[in-house]
């Protein structure tokens, strides 16, 4: 600090975090919510299974789950400033943890609003679509 201190003036500066940057970024996180929670609801809206059965509000709701904990993912790797073997088993560990619980939630039968759900999106070529929309966006 002592050799350069012109590295720590946006610090004392407020120049990466103040109310215009926070609000800035609430805007972001409103205005992805919106757009996550639309496009998984238009996408999932006329979606059935192979027994007829149409997607569910808890459907929606753990696919907009999944799609929060993969773009919250891809935004903690894409603004990380070091990249080693550990970051990436974290940030992937992370996200295969959530498909792992969330089999196990799917296949509890005393969990009736869960059950199957997991299963459902798997055969479900909009759920490999909107992973594809969230990595491109």
């Amino acid at each position: 600090m002592h050799e350069n201190p012109a590295l720590y003036v946006n610090g004392p500066n407020k120049r990466l975090f103040n109310k215009a940057v926070f609000w800035r970024w609430m805007l972001y996180a409103t205005l992805q919510s919106v757009l996550l929670t639309f496009v998984v609801t238009w996408s999932f809206e006329s979606s059935s299974n192979q027994q007829g059965h149409t997607a569910s509000f808890w459907v929606n709701g753990m696919m907009i789950y999944c799609a929060v904990v993969s773009l919250a993912n891809m935004e903690v790797l894409f603004a990380s400033n070091n990249y080693n073997w550990i970051t990436f088993f974290l940030n992937f560990g992370s996200s295969a943890m959530f498909f792992v619980v969330y089999a196990v939630e799917s296949s509890l039968t005393w969990i009736p609003n869960l059950y199957g759900t997991f299963f459902y999106f798997w055969s479900n070529a909009n759920f490999y679509l909107l992973l594809i929309f969230l990595v491109i966006t």
